[in-house]
């Protein structure tokens, strides 16, 4: 990977994708996505808002009214399905994982929509791959 963050959709895509393959060819635990933190107005109690990709799962904490927008975002991928919740009473909040089985260019689409319609960024916030 030579680029490790992007802003414009498509780039953030892009970037997603690079940073998906790169997991699956170095085999390596999981990759992470992070908001920039000077892209998010409202940085909740469960701070800057994070994807992880494992295999064919995608994780991330969320809020109770997070966790509903990612469940109705899920009516638009019906291949996806929640696979486990957890409420950690220290964390505050619910950590998310969801079976992501498929293409990958529609997992590409469903993690940058997941910062946009569950975590409300505004379309031009900046993503980094923090983990790889």
């Amino acid at each position: 990977m030579s680029r490790f963050d992007a802003t414009a959709r498509d780039e953030r895509r892009a970037l997603i994708e690079d940073g998906i393959r790169a997991h699956q060819e170095r085999s390596s635990g999981f990759c992470t996505f992070e908001a920039d933190e000077s892209t998010t107005d409202d940085v909740s109690n469960l701070g800057i808002p994070w994807v992880q990709c494992t295999g064919d799962e995608t994780s991330f904490d969320s809020t109770e009214a997070e966790l509903d927008r990612a469940k109705t975002l899920l009516e638009s991928y019906p291949r996806y399905q929640i696979a486990e919740l957890l409420r950690p009473e220290e964390a505050g909040g619910v950590h998310v994982v969801i079976e992501t089985p498929g293409e990958l260019d529609r997992r590409t689409r469903f993690v940058d929509e997941l910062f946009t319609d569950v975590f409300g960024l505004p379309a031009s916030y900046r993503l980094w791959v923090s983990s790889v």
